[in-house]
């Protein structure tokens, strides 16, 4: 037979005392001992107090105006004659091997090292390959995140 734990036993006993002497009222509750309260809502709200004022610093650092040399590097993003070429494909919506055959119709190969560690030489044909498949949407993310926020610094 197994032993039973002392949380066992104490749920145990509990059960057969209300089974046979009925439901017992509630304990009366401890009398508040307010000064405890006050060292506790101290000790609980001040790390909450330094939490929103981290939060307002955050705010106010969010929306401040950006500085002369943040902005200028924002102005010189510009994409490359290649990447504006394949940001037309990625705004024509293909996906996939319909993609790198759009890429390939335009007349873009992939890059030179990529060439040079191995990867076929058309588009089509890298991404039959597992790991190039992967370079290419790499890529693809790259400069539609690239011309994104070269046309969000131009407006």
């Amino acid at each position: 037979m197994r032993r039973k734990d002392a949380h066992s036993r104490a749920i145990e006993e509990a059960y057969w005392d209300n089974l046979l002497n009925g439901p017992q009222p509630p304990p009366e509750p401890d009398p508040i001992d307010w000064d405890d309260l006050k060292r506790t809502a101290k000790r609980v709200l001040r790390p909450l107090r330094v939490e929103k004022e981290l939060e307002d610093v955050k705010r106010r650092l969010e929306s401040a105006d950006i500085g002369r040399k943040a902005r200028a590097r924002q102005l010189q993003i510009q994409l490359t004659p290649r990447e504006k070429k394949i940001f037309a494909v990625i705004q024509g919506g293909f996906k996939a091997l319909a993609y790198c055959r759009e890429l390939h119709r335009t007349g873009l190969r992939p890059r030179t090292t990529w060439i040079d560690r191995g990867c076929p030489g058309t588009y089509p044909a890298a991404y039959r390959v597992p790991h190039w498949r992967q370079r290419i949407n790499d890529e693809k993310y790259k400069i539609g995140q690239k011309a994104n926020r070269a046309r969000l610094a131009s407006e």
